[in-house]
């Protein structure tokens, strides 16, 4: 399908393929199966919480098709969007007789779910179902964007003569993200009578994490603003999405569990969506189980690799999840490994007392896109992150009653934001006449990303709270 999610299933569809999954099936022929490792340090799982649920699917379209690109496998995606669609009964003499029929269907958002197509269909009847996210001028496109290579969103079943005009459920054994789902049954040569090729029935079942299945518990209404509402719905329905056993970054392109999309997006929704938010526990003890030989959370699940400004994040995400959750337990099993983390980032390899925050050898994500701009010999962007989770450090340093650790973490986070300040040119505030004289900052030089770090960190307050948040709004800001 993928370099990232692997290959389409392709098989020809018999009778011993229908039977295996019954008691009575003989399998003593079957080889041994021999175990694998495929990661050098397995992270723990707990029992999977994700399940599936049936359900409709809508349909919206139907008719007879046209080869118009081949041979079958010289480049199937390409073959499958290349294919002339016509409503039923359509004839074309340029065409010749149809070669196929089709059905598209609507899931009615993107989402993780395994389609269940019955049909019947004669021998030799090739049965192609593709899966996307959006429709390209109305069609089904097998071609998904930013997947690192070529991709091909099919599954291709071929019907065996001993299986013909029976009912076949097809239906892939791994989850597909998609919304819309176009299935195309056909036959090369002619071969097929294509009166005998019914569709029987068309269903789904639809996977998320368990608790996940209904509509949110929490909700926004506005009556005066209404694209408030509808703003949350998306943002809500997109969570979902992007929820299976873990989160994930979304479910059509990748299915990463990135630490920094889930810490700073998913988690925050789900805490105003559910009650339950056992995602985001798994999330917090997976990175840090995956942490490298320093103690930097690794940036994605099940692979490991820190990322500079992902790790500082899951400090945020630990402090947000024990205060919306209340599981003291987890976070007090979490502290260790935080402190380790924290630790490294303030010592000596990776903070200078007069130059700031510049972890070595790590990765930076911030924004796809981002480039620093280099205002300040140090990626302040970074620096900015580092406030915050010093801020969540010594809050769950509270909760856990680390007076201590509590203790030397506020005394880092003074320090810090004190440098931050400096380098920005914030200083104390001044006294003239008994007057404050207020301050001002170059939000160009800071830059756009660094400036939304630096408010949501607490940096400015008052009327340059008010400058940056005009910043941030403006045009010209946007481009900083």
């Amino acid at each position: 399908m993928s370099p990232l999610l692997g290959w389409m299933e392709s098989c020809t569809v018999d009778a011993t393929l229908t039977s295996w999954p019954l008691p009575a099936f003989d399998d003593s022929h079957w080889t041994t199966p021999v175990s694998v490792s495929t990661i050098s340090s397995p992270v723990p799982l707990p029992a999977r919480s994700a399940t599936s649920h049936a359900g409709p699917l809508t349909l919206t379209d139907k008719g007879v098709l046209w080869e118009r690109f081949g041979y079958a496998d010289d480049d199937p995606a390409a073959r499958f969007l290349l294919r002339s669609l016509k409503p039923p009964n359509t004839t074309d003499p340029a065409l010749g007789d149809p070669q196929g029929v089709w059905w598209r269907f609507d899931a009615l958002r993107a989402q993780l779910l395994r389609p269940v197509f019955v049909i019947t269909a004669p021998a030799g009847s090739i049965v192609e179902i593709c899966y996307c996210q959006s429709l390209v001028d109305g069609k089904a496109s097998p071609f998904h964007p930013l997947t690192g290579g070529r991709s091909c969103y099919v599954d291709r079943y071929t019907v065996d003569s001993t299986v013909q005009n029976q009912r076949l459920t097809l239906t892939p054994l791994e989850p597909r993200g998609c919304r819309y789902m176009e299935l195309h049954v056909l036959s090369d040569e002619y071969t097929v009578d294509l009166s005998h090729v019914q569709l029987v029935s068309a269903s789904a079942l639809y996977r998320c994490y368990d608790s996940y299945h209904q509509p949110p518990s929490g909700g926004l209404a506005s009556q005066d603003r209404p694209a408030l509402a509808r703003i949350w719905s998306t943002g809500a329905d997109s969570t979902r999405s992007c929820t299976e056993d873990v989160c994930i970054d979304g479910p059509c392109r990748e299915r990463g569990q990135w630490l920094g999309d889930s810490a700073a997006v998913t988690l925050p929704n789900l805490v105003y969506m559910y009650d339950d938010l056992g995602p985001a526990k798994l999330l917090l003890e997976q990175t840090a189980a995956a942490a490298d030989a320093n103690g930097v959370f690794s940036g994605n699940c099940p692979e490991s690799g820190g990322i500079a400004d992902y790790a500082l994040l899951w400090f945020g995400g630990l402090d947000l999840y024990t205060k919306s959750s209340g599981d003291v337990q987890t976070c007090q099993q979490l502290f260790g490994p935080a402190a380790k983390c924290m630790d490294y980032f303030l010592g000596p390899s990776c903070y200078k007392p007069e130059a700031g925050f510049a972890p070595p050898g790590l990765g930076l994500v911030i924004d796809w896109g981002y480039v620093d701009n280099g205002a300040f010999g140090v990626n302040m962007c970074l620096n900015a992150l580092l406030i915050s989770a010093l801020t969540s450090m010594v809050s769950v340093a509270t909760i856990l009653q680390e007076t201590q650790s509590a203790s030397k973490y506020g005394a880092a986070l003074a320090s810090h934001l004190g440098l931050v300040r400096r380098m920005i040119g914030l200083g104390d505030e001044d006294l003239q006449g008994g007057w404050v004289v207020v301050q001002s900052v170059d939000f160009e030089k800071i830059g756009f990303h660094a400036a939304g770090l630096l408010l949501a960190a607490g940096v400015f307050e008052d009327a340059l709270e008010s400058s940056c948040a005009d910043f941030l709004v403006a045009p010209e800001g946007r481009e900083g």
